[in-house]
């Protein structure tokens, strides 16, 4: 009975850390829910001025109405140049779990991808973010979600409450491994879609990884399937 008492003091010590170190850092959990298109609801957190969903996109229609076509088919997916929807795996449970994956072509689609009032983030809006967790080396792992990850290499402390979960992604088109459209990483990364659109073939997107301490910025081909986090306009 003495350690079923010690263990809850520790529990609610962690609790009041955590929220303490939340409110010290300008961030601030809300009760609020925004309502998508398909009728899902999100949570939204404040982090510092900017409001994020707390949770990844998971609508199979654009903002006006219209349908977003799923497609299951590896090769079919990595030939694609028109917007397309999937589950990681082609399961529903993940998709419920963790939100759709979108290719690029569905985030640039001018009929909107975000619920009315809400974007896809900019590389600027991604970058006041990064810089307000102190940088691509510190903002990762106030980033992460404190579950999920198989084998972390750095701490997930998710001070941000952020809470991103190692959701995987869908390869766009490989010429040297024979994965065209295959999915990878579920429990070890996630990547993000960005608004900023770039010549070639390629986009903005932000990654993190269970074996890499900084959060990853690069160009991907549109092809691929990542998650999309929403920003309040």
């Amino acid at each position: 009975m003495k350690n079923i008492h010690i263990y809850t003091y520790k529990f609610l010590l962690f609790t009041i850390c955590m929220t303490a170190i939340l409110f010290s850092c300008g961030i601030e959990k809300t009760d609020s829910q925004v309502t998508g298109k398909d009728g899902n609801e999100y949570k939204t957190i404040t982090i510092g001025t900017q409001v994020w969903m707390l949770e990844n996109l998971n609508v199979t229609h654009f903002r006006n109405g219209d349908a977003i076509p799923q497609e299951k088919d590896d090769d079919d997916w990595s030939l694609l140049n028109t917007p397309a929807w999937c589950n990681y795996d082609n399961s529903s449970k993940n998709g419920k779990l963790f939100g759709k994956l979108y290719n690029c072509d569905a985030v640039n689609d001018p009929r909107g991808l975000a619920p009315k009032g809400w974007h896809i983030p900019s590389d600027a809006e991604w970058k006041q973010l990064i810089d307000y967790l102190g940088g691509d080396s510190l903002a990762a792992e106030k980033m992460k979600s404190l579950t999920k990850w198989e084998s972390p290499a750095t701490i997930t402390r998710n001070e941000s409450g952020f809470s991103a979960y190692p959701v995987g992604m869908r390869n766009g088109r490989r010429r040297s491994e024979n994965c065209s459209g295959c999915f990878d990483g579920l429990g070890s990364c996630t990547y993000f879609w960005s608004s900023t659109e770039i010549n070639g073939g390629y986009n903005p997107c932000y990654s993190l990884s269970d074996n890499l301490p900084k959060l990853f910025h690069g160009n991907s081909e549109m092809k691929a399937g990542y998650s999309v986090r929403c920003i309040k306009d």
